[in-house]
Protein backbone atom coordinates (compact mmCIF):
# COMPACT_ATOMS: atom_id res chain seq x y z
CA UNK A 1 0.00 0.00 0.00
CA UNK A 2 1.63 3.26 -0.65
CA UNK A 3 1.41 6.27 1.71
CA UNK A 4 -2.02 7.96 3.24
CA UNK A 5 -2.32 11.90 2.83
CA UNK A 6 -2.03 14.01 5.81
CA UNK A 7 -0.96 11.86 8.72
CA UNK A 8 -2.95 11.93 11.74
CA UNK A 9 -2.11 13.42 15.10
CA UNK A 10 -0.75 11.45 17.97
CA UNK A 11 -3.29 11.17 19.87
CA UNK A 12 -6.14 9.92 16.82
CA UNK A 13 -3.40 6.66 16.34
CA UNK A 14 -2.48 3.82 18.65
CA UNK A 15 -0.97 0.69 18.44
CA UNK A 16 -2.73 -1.13 21.42
CA UNK A 17 -0.77 -4.14 22.70
CA UNK A 18 -3.23 -5.96 25.44
CA UNK A 19 -1.33 -8.71 26.81
CA UNK A 20 -4.06 -10.67 29.27
CA UNK A 21 -4.69 -13.92 30.65
CA UNK A 22 -5.25 -16.15 26.77
CA UNK A 23 -3.59 -14.37 24.45
CA UNK A 24 -1.62 -10.91 23.76
CA UNK A 25 -3.42 -8.75 20.72
CA UNK A 26 -1.99 -6.52 18.64
CA UNK A 27 -4.76 -3.75 17.43
CA UNK A 28 -3.86 -1.05 15.64
CA UNK A 29 -6.72 1.98 16.29
CA UNK A 30 -7.25 5.05 14.13
CA UNK A 31 -9.19 7.49 15.06
CA UNK A 32 -11.14 5.49 17.84
CA UNK A 33 -11.87 2.29 15.30
CA UNK A 34 -9.83 -0.66 15.12
CA UNK A 35 -7.93 -1.72 11.60
CA UNK A 36 -9.12 -5.35 11.58
CA UNK A 37 -6.60 -6.49 8.84
CA UNK A 38 -3.73 -5.31 10.78
CA UNK A 39 -4.88 -6.74 14.41
CA UNK A 40 -2.25 -9.72 15.44
CA UNK A 41 -2.64 -12.51 17.84
CA UNK A 42 -0.21 -14.12 19.88
CA UNK A 43 -1.29 -17.39 22.01
CA UNK A 44 0.47 -16.15 24.77
CA UNK A 45 -0.82 -14.66 27.81
CA UNK A 46 -1.18 -14.93 31.85
CA UNK A 47 -2.51 -18.12 31.79
CA UNK A 48 0.60 -19.84 29.73
CA UNK A 49 3.01 -18.33 31.76
CA UNK A 50 1.29 -19.22 35.22
CA UNK A 51 0.85 -22.84 33.75
CA UNK A 52 4.64 -23.30 32.81
CA UNK A 53 5.51 -21.63 36.08
CA UNK A 54 3.52 -24.22 37.46
CA UNK A 55 5.33 -26.85 35.63
CA UNK A 56 9.06 -26.13 36.57
CA UNK A 57 7.85 -25.59 40.46
CA UNK A 58 6.09 -28.97 40.11
CA UNK A 59 8.97 -30.41 38.41
CA UNK A 60 11.82 -29.19 40.65
CA UNK A 61 10.26 -28.56 44.31
CA UNK A 62 6.42 -30.41 45.07
CA UNK A 63 3.47 -30.30 42.93
CA UNK A 64 1.33 -27.29 42.67
CA UNK A 65 -0.76 -28.55 39.18
CA UNK A 66 -3.78 -28.07 41.41
CA UNK A 67 -2.64 -24.78 42.26
CA UNK A 68 -2.95 -21.96 39.52
CA UNK A 69 -4.23 -19.19 41.92
CA UNK A 70 -1.48 -19.38 44.38
CA UNK A 71 1.47 -19.64 41.34
CA UNK A 72 -0.47 -16.86 39.67
CA UNK A 73 0.67 -15.02 42.81
CA UNK A 74 3.79 -16.19 42.80
CA UNK A 75 4.22 -15.16 38.99
CA UNK A 76 3.32 -11.98 40.05
CA UNK A 77 5.40 -11.96 43.30
CA UNK A 78 8.66 -12.95 41.26
CA UNK A 79 8.59 -12.69 37.41
CA UNK A 80 10.08 -9.88 35.42
CA UNK A 81 11.00 -9.25 31.79
CA UNK A 82 15.25 -9.43 31.35
CA UNK A 83 16.99 -6.53 29.66
CA UNK A 84 19.80 -8.27 28.94
CA UNK A 85 18.49 -12.18 28.59
CA UNK A 86 21.61 -13.95 27.33
CA UNK A 87 23.77 -11.95 29.58
CA UNK A 88 21.49 -13.00 32.49
CA UNK A 89 21.65 -16.72 31.26
CA UNK A 90 25.73 -16.65 31.38
CA UNK A 91 25.60 -15.14 34.80
CA UNK A 92 23.16 -17.64 35.95
CA UNK A 93 25.30 -20.40 34.20
CA UNK A 94 28.31 -18.68 35.98
CA UNK A 95 26.99 -18.56 39.66
CA UNK A 96 26.89 -22.21 39.56
CA UNK A 97 24.69 -23.89 42.28
CA UNK A 98 21.30 -23.38 41.92
CA UNK A 99 18.82 -24.65 40.38
CA UNK A 100 18.67 -26.89 37.52
CA UNK A 101 17.32 -24.82 34.11
CA UNK A 102 15.50 -27.19 31.31
CA UNK A 103 17.18 -25.80 27.96
CA UNK A 104 15.00 -25.65 24.59
CA UNK A 105 16.41 -28.56 23.64
CA UNK A 106 15.62 -30.29 27.12
CA UNK A 107 19.47 -30.20 27.81
CA UNK A 108 19.70 -29.84 32.01
CA UNK A 109 22.11 -27.30 33.16
CA UNK A 110 22.84 -25.89 36.38
CA UNK A 111 21.87 -22.48 36.74
CA UNK A 112 21.87 -19.81 39.72
CA UNK A 113 20.51 -16.43 38.74
CA UNK A 114 19.15 -13.69 41.61
CA UNK A 115 17.89 -16.37 43.49
CA UNK A 116 15.24 -15.74 46.44
CA UNK A 117 13.11 -18.12 48.17
CA UNK A 118 9.42 -18.18 48.18
CA UNK A 119 7.80 -18.69 51.36
CA UNK A 120 4.27 -20.32 50.96
CA UNK A 121 1.21 -19.15 53.31
CA UNK A 122 0.08 -21.27 55.71
CA UNK A 123 -3.54 -20.44 55.07
CA UNK A 124 -3.76 -19.71 59.35
CA UNK A 125 -1.65 -16.71 59.90
CA UNK A 126 -1.56 -15.56 56.06
CA UNK A 127 -3.55 -15.89 52.71
CA UNK A 128 -0.23 -14.87 50.78
CA UNK A 129 3.17 -16.06 50.33
CA UNK A 130 5.48 -13.87 50.20
CA UNK A 131 9.86 -13.78 49.14
CA UNK A 132 12.87 -13.50 51.09
CA UNK A 133 16.91 -13.43 50.57
CA UNK A 134 18.04 -17.30 49.46
CA UNK A 135 18.97 -19.41 52.23
CA UNK A 136 21.10 -22.17 51.21
CA UNK A 137 19.75 -24.32 53.30
CA UNK A 138 16.80 -24.31 50.92
CA UNK A 139 18.75 -24.67 47.86
CA UNK A 140 18.52 -28.17 47.42
CA UNK A 141 14.91 -28.72 47.45
CA UNK A 142 11.61 -26.88 50.05
CA UNK A 143 13.02 -26.33 53.24
CA UNK A 144 10.09 -26.07 56.42
CA UNK A 145 10.12 -22.89 58.21
CA UNK A 146 9.16 -24.38 61.87
CA UNK A 147 6.76 -22.09 63.78
CA UNK A 148 7.53 -19.34 60.97
CA UNK A 149 5.57 -16.88 59.47
CA UNK A 150 4.18 -13.37 59.82
CA UNK A 151 2.78 -13.51 63.67
CA UNK A 152 4.74 -16.62 64.39
CA UNK A 153 1.76 -19.22 63.33
CA UNK A 154 2.46 -22.79 62.08
CA UNK A 155 5.32 -24.39 59.78
CA UNK A 156 5.59 -23.01 56.55
CA UNK A 157 7.17 -24.62 53.44
CA UNK A 158 9.76 -22.41 51.35
CA UNK A 159 11.34 -23.20 48.09
CA UNK A 160 14.58 -21.35 45.88
CA UNK A 161 13.40 -19.63 42.61
CA UNK A 162 16.22 -18.53 40.12
CA UNK A 163 16.33 -18.24 36.41
CA UNK A 164 12.35 -19.26 36.02
CA UNK A 165 11.81 -15.90 37.08
CA UNK A 166 12.72 -14.20 33.71
CA UNK A 167 13.07 -17.31 31.91
CA UNK A 168 9.26 -17.81 32.28
CA UNK A 169 8.23 -14.37 31.07
CA UNK A 170 11.01 -14.74 27.71
CA UNK A 171 8.32 -16.81 26.31
CA UNK A 172 6.47 -13.82 25.00
CA UNK A 173 9.46 -12.62 22.86
CA UNK A 174 10.40 -16.39 22.32
CA UNK A 175 7.81 -18.46 21.65
CA UNK A 176 10.13 -21.13 20.07
CA UNK A 177 11.36 -21.96 23.01
CA UNK A 178 8.20 -23.88 24.22
CA UNK A 179 7.89 -25.13 20.23
CA UNK A 180 5.19 -23.01 19.28
CA UNK A 181 5.41 -22.33 15.87
CA UNK A 182 4.81 -18.01 16.31
CA UNK A 183 6.59 -15.03 15.75
CA UNK A 184 7.71 -13.10 18.89
CA UNK A 185 5.78 -10.09 20.09
CA UNK A 186 8.38 -7.86 18.59
CA UNK A 187 8.13 -9.45 15.34
CA UNK A 188 4.37 -9.38 15.63
CA UNK A 189 4.11 -5.99 16.02
CA UNK A 190 5.85 -5.61 12.81
CA UNK A 191 3.55 -7.88 11.14
CA UNK A 192 0.68 -5.67 11.94
CA UNK A 193 2.19 -2.15 11.14
CA UNK A 194 3.60 -3.36 7.69
CA UNK A 195 -0.15 -4.24 7.29
CA UNK A 196 -0.94 -0.67 7.66
CA UNK A 197 -0.61 1.96 5.23
CA UNK A 198 3.63 3.50 5.00
CA UNK A 199 2.27 7.30 6.30
CA UNK A 200 0.65 5.57 9.30
CA UNK A 201 4.27 3.58 10.59
CA UNK A 202 5.65 6.10 12.07
CA UNK A 203 2.70 7.58 14.06
CA UNK A 204 1.88 4.00 15.67
CA UNK A 205 5.27 3.06 16.35
CA UNK A 206 5.57 6.73 18.69
CA UNK A 207 2.34 5.58 19.93
CA UNK A 208 2.68 2.12 21.05
CA UNK A 209 0.25 1.18 24.46
CA UNK A 210 0.71 -1.32 26.54
CA UNK A 211 -2.58 -3.09 28.63
CA UNK A 212 -3.28 -6.24 30.57
CA UNK A 213 -1.66 -7.86 33.75
CA UNK A 214 1.04 -9.88 31.77
CA UNK A 215 2.05 -6.20 30.49
CA UNK A 216 2.82 -5.68 34.07
CA UNK A 217 5.43 -7.46 34.73
CA UNK A 218 8.46 -5.33 35.64
CA UNK A 219 10.82 -4.76 32.35
CA UNK A 220 8.01 -5.40 30.10
CA UNK A 221 7.99 -1.42 28.26
CA UNK A 222 11.80 -1.49 28.80
CA UNK A 223 12.16 -4.68 26.88
CA UNK A 224 9.47 -4.16 24.63
CA UNK A 225 11.09 -0.47 23.22
CA UNK A 226 14.10 -1.98 22.99
CA UNK A 227 13.42 -4.82 20.81
CA UNK A 228 11.23 -2.98 18.36
CA UNK A 229 13.89 0.13 18.54
CA UNK A 230 16.01 -3.05 16.64
CA UNK A 231 13.43 -4.36 14.59
CA UNK A 232 11.84 -0.90 12.55
CA UNK A 233 13.88 1.92 10.40
CA UNK A 234 16.08 3.97 12.37
CA UNK A 235 13.84 7.25 11.07
CA UNK A 236 11.05 6.13 13.07
CA UNK A 237 10.87 7.17 16.55
CA UNK A 238 9.68 3.86 18.97
CA UNK A 239 7.81 4.97 22.40
CA UNK A 240 6.22 2.19 24.30
CA UNK A 241 3.63 3.79 27.58
CA UNK A 242 1.89 2.03 30.22
CA UNK A 243 -1.59 3.60 31.01
CA UNK A 244 -0.90 5.79 34.52
CA UNK A 245 -2.62 4.03 37.58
Amino acid sequence: MGDITGSPAPTEALLVIDSGHSHTTITPVLRGQPIQRAIRRLEIGGKLLTNRLKEIISLRHFSLMDEPHLVGQIKEDVCYVSLDFAGDLSRAWQAGGGGVKLSSNGAAAHASAERLDYVLPDYHTTTRGHTRPHDPACAASVARIVGGGVGGGGDQDAFPLGNERFTVPELLFAPTDLGMAQAGLPEAIVQSVSALPEGLWPVMLANVLVVGGTAALPGFVERLQTELRAVVKSECAVRVMRPEK
